[in-house]
């Protein structure tokens, strides 16, 4: 299912730095920007596929019926992958950009 969803990704990827470098020339930006833009939700879209597919298959196991050292080790591994993905989530979006910091003056 992961090599599925990462081809699903790289096949909509040229859309999405595209509609990326749209934007970033529609602002002003320039579209250096959007490609590298568009490239930073393509590789995020890649980083979350493994929690999207263990959150899938793990209601049909029995890995969180049955609570070891193992599965506790693994689920906090998982929760700080988590934490770590979302920081760099909102750093990616919140970040000051050209267009905004003109706006903040």
């Amino acid at each position: 299912m992961l090599k599925t969803n990462i081809i699903l990704i790289l096949a909509w990827a040229p859309l999405v730095v595209a509609y990326a470098v749209a934007l970033a020339v529609r602002l002003g930006t320039g579209p250096r920007y959007g490609i590298v833009m568009g490239g930073e939700v393509v590789f995020l879209a890649m980083g979350f596929q493994p929690l999207m597919i263990m959150g899938h298959f793990s209601s049909g196991t029995n890995d969180t019926r049955q609570i070891n050292r193992y599965t506790l080790s693994f689920f906090a591994l998982a929760l700080i992958l988590l934490i770590l993905l979302v920081i760099a989530a909102v750093g990616f979006l919140c970040r000051r950009t050209p267009f905004w910091s003109n706006s903040w003056r």
